[in-house]
């Protein structure tokens, strides 16, 4: 811990240092902008998923990139500090099966470059990856109903969402930006493998879609689903079959395509 807690002051003071040597390079107050960075540098360093610090020295140069940008004074927005976290969590997810001198993470520069990394797997090393990626996956799901080619799967992380996501367009699958946990804390999200596509449910608001991430009708859907199927997702639901068909999520499907077909509408009107 100690030796952590070195590692982590010595990046601190390189980097302040470099705070001082920028403002007097743009003419500001030295000591204001070395104050106001020191509290942008927290921000920025709570970006490292790793508990020893291992990316702090990157994210300090990160930082240090966007003055020469924006200057020292520009913020760092929340979008873009979610980014770069999600890309170094990706990076440290997968650095061990990266070829040799392409798991040094200084060779990186951007979100998008730690994210495009995995291209650089190839061979062996992409299936042992994948396989990793798939006993974590499998690890935060449960497979309610598999019969056939139907499935039925609650997800219970972000990583099973990911998984079960993969080759979507869902907000839950992204690798920046990801919208699973704001899901997950209203109510069960579930995954619907059907012979025809896959479906991502949410239990709590009835938001169904299909893997274009466009509004879907689960009654049509799973019309000629298993009754063992339609009877978990009653249960999920708190509904029976003819209610939760008839009322709750085909109002919802209408009222949304009415919406969607207002929105097309209107944009149409403003462009013509």
């Amino acid at each position: 811990m100690k030796a952590n807690l070195q590692r982590a002051d010595f990046v601190r003071v390189d980097h302040l240092q470099h705070a001082w040597h920028q403002a007097l390079k743009e003419r500001l107050d030295p000591h204001l902008s070395v104050e106001r960075e020191e509290r942008m540098f927290d921000l920025v360093a709570s970006c490292d998923p790793t508990p020893a610090g291992r990316y702090l020295s990157w994210l300090s140069r990160w930082r240090r990139r966007n003055w020469d940008i924006l200057g020292l004074r520009a913020m760092c927005g929340a979008g873009e500090l979610a980014e770069v976290m999600a890309a170094l969590q990706h990076f440290d997810r997968i650095r061990k099966f990266l070829p040799k001198g392409r798991g040094d993470v200084n060779t990186y520069h951007s979100a998008q470059d730690l994210f495009n990394a995995e291209g650089y797997i190839k061979g062996p090393g992409r299936r042992d990856l994948r396989r990793a990626e798939r006993d974590v996956a499998m690890a935060g799901s449960e497979v309610l109903f598999d019969e056939g080619r139907w499935r039925l799967v609650l997800l219970r992380s972000q990583a099973a969402a990911a998984w079960w996501g993969m080759g979507t367009r869902w907000c839950t699958a992204s690798r920046s930006d990801n919208r699973f946990e704001l899901y997950a804390r209203q109510g069960d999200l579930l995954v619907i493998l059907s012979p025809c596509d896959r479906y991502q449910l949410s239990c709590a608001t009835g938001e169904f879609r299909n893997s274009s991430d466009g509004h879907a009708n689960l009654a049509q859907v799973l019309h000629r689903a298993p009754s063992a199927m339609r009877s978990i997702l009653e249960s999920k639901m708190g509904l029976r079959w003819e209610t939760l068909t008839s009322r709750r999520v085909t109002e919802l499907y209408f009222s949304l395509r009415s919406s969607d077909d207002t929105c097309h509408r209107d944009r149409a009107s403003a462009t013509g």
